[in-house]
């Protein structure tokens, strides 16, 4: 082989592995089913499936209030009459209250609240010392009034509260009437919007993806539309009500004990769970899965258990799991539990599901797993692509891409006349379209109409720049010598690159401020430009000079 040989050159050799290391992603093979298979990920309209458009329940809120006169309010409601402030600072207000009810229970009461208070006093009368500041006193009040979960944050200069439960503007300000408070304005607006912070949706997403990945559903996309919306695409799961109950089930997870007939108390949620293990079939036991909880759950568990009278009679109060208030495990404390809760608190846990079998230990594991959704979620609308259909798309979209390579072909012959360039061309172009799909499979992205769409464009956008590098070095009809073709080559490239980088540009832009459809476009356009760019063409000019010198 003589040194100058095309095979001996970087360009080359650079495209070479390329191709290896994309045909290796690709992984082209016979399937289970005796047809071809890939690694390569179709989208929805491909593939076929199910998509839903969900909504998450929650307000954001402004609060116009006086933190002494809303713990005066809740004081009030506990004891029955109506406190008199004695003192007020930043995180303290101390209150006198006449009450019968002795100390540790107006303490109770308020610790319900989400409130520290300290209360003294003798005969009826009460000091109530409660340590909050204004945002603590708020939620802890949404918190009760609203039954959900209250977030409060800083926005900019303000306060803002975050409430996981949809209310309207009329039924929040009824609700905080009484305690003498209402939502704020802000330039005769109201400081209210329907959705949740930023955090809290792409935590939804999160746990909303773990859940349909746990239960074996493939090509998952899930992506957030502002701060109230969420898009799934199932591709593959074409059972429409399924798809929605699937997507639907995450929710707020809780344990408590079973005390009498339909009366519970509250042991734990999905937030107290540090770890969860895998799905085991013990001997002794059958199926079940281990958990371990954090140290406050434990005591908590622990003390309730004594407290009520759990270990001594464990038949009678079992342990209950909760999801979104229904119930999804039952089962009671092991004799050998209960002997060591006796002794001391338990963090590591096995809950076993006995004649459930595997199928119950594994839908067991993901309610532990992610069971506690930050905020509900409600279904807005929901569609479905049969999988006939999505077949069909994929194959009209090759027959396009045939038609387009014979077009692109044709033109090309037309012009040149020369085999020769034909092929390689052409050749360069099947390399990129490789490349493409390679790194589509390396990145696990999955390929929709649009996608294609993409590597339409960046085929043929790189003919475009073939022709360019074959009209440059052959621009007297005839390969000139080395150093003119060099010259001409680079003359070349710097159009090249000048058009890719205006390509590159507008399509960041768009991938930025895109989703879903158009953010794929974006992106394998932007793939198979740099692929063309940064190996294919380089290696294109390297082969034609050898071809038709």
């Amino acid at each position: 082989m003589r040194r100058d040989h095309p095979l001996r050159d970087m360009r080359v050799l650079l495209l070479i592995a390329a191709l290896l290391i994309s045909l290796f992603a690709i992984h082209p093979h016979v399937g289970d089913d005796g047809r071809l298979a890939t690694n390569l990920k179709y989208g929805l309209d491909l593939a076929g499936g199910s998509t839903l458009q969900l909504q998450v329940e929650g307000v954001v809120v402004g609060i116009d209030a006086s933190r002494d006169q809303m713990v005066s309010y809740i004081v009030s409601n506990i004891t029955s009459s109506e406190p008199t402030i004695v003192n007020s600072a930043d995180a303290t207000v101390v209150l006198r209250a006449i009450s019968s009810l002795p100390p540790s229970q107006i303490e109770s009461e308020l610790r319900a609240y989400g409130l520290d208070a300290t209360v003294s006093g003798s005969g009826t009368s009460r000091i109530i010392t409660v340590n909050a500041d204004a945002p603590t006193v708020i939620a802890a009040y949404l918190t009760q009034t609203t039954k959900s979960e209250v977030v409060p944050f800083k926005e900019g200069d303000e306060i803002r509260y975050e409430i996981r439960k949809l209310y309207t503007l009329e039924e929040l300000n009824a609700l905080l009437a009484p305690a003498g408070a209402r939502i704020a304005t802000v330039n005769g607006n109201y400081v209210y919007r329907v959705g949740v912070t930023k955090p809290t949706i792409e935590l939804t997403k999160r746990v909303l993806d773990e859940k349909l990945n746990g239960l074996g559903l493939k090509d998952i996309t899930i992506r957030t539309v502002g701060t109230q919306y969420i898009l799934v695409d199932m591709a593959g799961e074409e059972n429409l009500t399924r798809a929605e109950r699937i997507a639907t089930t995450p929710g707020k997870f809780e344990v408590k004990f079973l005390l009498d007939d339909d009366r519970y108390v509250f042991v734990l949620d999905g937030s107290d769970i540090e770890s969860v293990g895998q799905v085991r079939d013990d001997p002794q036991m059958g199926w079940g899965v281990d958990f371990r909880i954090d140290r406050d759950a434990a005591d908590r568990l622990r003390n309730i258990a004594i407290e009520y009278g759990i270990l001594d009679d464990p038949e009678a109060h079992p342990l209950v799991m909760f999801l979104d208030d229904r119930e999804v495990f039952n089962g009671t404390l092991s004799p050998g539990l209960v002997e060591t809760l006796r002794l001391e608190a338990v963090r590591s846990l096995t809950a076993t599901t006995g004649a459930g079998g595997e199928e119950a230990a594994r839908e067991l594991q993901i309610h532990l797993r992610v069971g506690a959704l930050p905020v509900k979620v409600s279904v807005l609308g929901a569609g479905q692509v049969p999988a006939s259909l999505g077949e069909q798309f994929r194959i009209q979209a090759v027959i396009a891409g045939l038609l387009a390579l014979l077009a692109v072909s044709a033109a090309v012959y037309f012009r040149y006349r020369q085999k020769k360039i034909l092929l390689p061309m052409l050749g360069t172009s099947l390399s990129e379209l490789i490349m493409i799909l390679g790194f589509t499979a390396l990145i696990n992205r999955q390929l929709d109409l649009a996608a294609i769409g993409g590597i339409i464009v960046a085929i043929g956008t790189g003919v475009d720049h073939l022709v360019i590098i074959t009209d440059e070095v052959l621009y007297e009809g005839r390969m000139p010598s080395t150093k003119v073709y060099l010259t001409r080559l680079g003359k070349a490239f710097s159009i090249i690159f000048m058009a890719a980088a205006t390509t590159i540009i507008a399509m960041s832009s768009l991938f930025l401020i895109a989703f879903g459809a158009l953010k794929g476009f974006a992106l394998t356009t932007i793939i198979g430009v740099l692929v063309g760019v940064l190996i294919a063409r380089p290696a294109y000019g390297r082969i034609i000079k050898d071809l038709i010198r």
